[in-house]
């Protein structure tokens, strides 16, 4: 299960913001082979949830080094280039 906000892409949205959101997995291999083969994966915290514990290494350089990368990709592009305009449920649309 992934919880997420939302709210987020009509908030950006409405201020013709960029946004971007994805996924980084945190989730200890052994316990998540454990709760799929009892069928219990909904049973593992998601980020929402106040007993949420993602291991920290590699989990925090993954997410780390994956934030730089989309910064630069995004900096990379000229103002002109980035697709700036009216979105419908969080995708931009022509």
């Amino acid at each position: 299960m992934i919880s997420g906000g939302r709210g987020a892409p009509e908030a950006a949205a409405s201020a013709y913001a960029p946004s971007v959101f994805w996924f980084v997995g945190g989730t200890d291999p052994d316990r998540y082979a454990k709760a799929k083969e009892a069928g219990r994966l909904n049973a593992i915290p998601t980020n929402h949830n106040p007993r949420f514990a993602p291991v920290i290494h590699p989990t925090l350089q993954t997410g780390v080094e994956t934030l730089i990368i989309a910064a630069r990709a995004w900096l990379a592009v000229g103002p002109a280039t980035r697709p700036i305009g009216p979105v419908q449920n969080g995708w931009l649309v022509a």
